[in-house]
């Protein structure tokens, strides 16, 4: 019986950790999607090999990543760092740093 449980808690630990693996995507801002003056709903960055991605922002991220604020850092091409996990076919934001920033 002991065996058993054992076995299935495994299975759940890996299937969590496989489900929810973060993932990282390093480039300059191209593009930002917003429906208000407060919050960023999507960002695209390329990448130095030309790769556009398209991220889905869920939660509030800090007060300085107002969508003017970040037009500011697409015109400056500031590199960017978004850590994400994929969700239900999309890259859904855990965090975003800007160099320098």
């Amino acid at each position: 019986m002991n065996k058993i449980l054992i076995y299935i808690l495994l299975l759940i630990f890996l299937f969590l950790n496989v489900c929810s693996k973060t993932l990282a995507f390093e480039g300059k801002i191209y593009s930002i999607e917003s429906n208000n003056f407060y919050n960023i709903d999507y960002i695209e960055l390329i990448n130095e090999k030309q790769i556009i991605q398209k991220f889905k922002i869920i939660k509030q991220l800090d007060a300085h990543l107002a969508p003017s604020h970040m037009k500011e850092h697409m015109l400056n091409a500031d590199n960017v760092i978004v850590e994400y996990k994929n969700i239900n076919g999309e890259k859904i934001v855990d965090t975003l740093e800007i160099s320098g920033h």
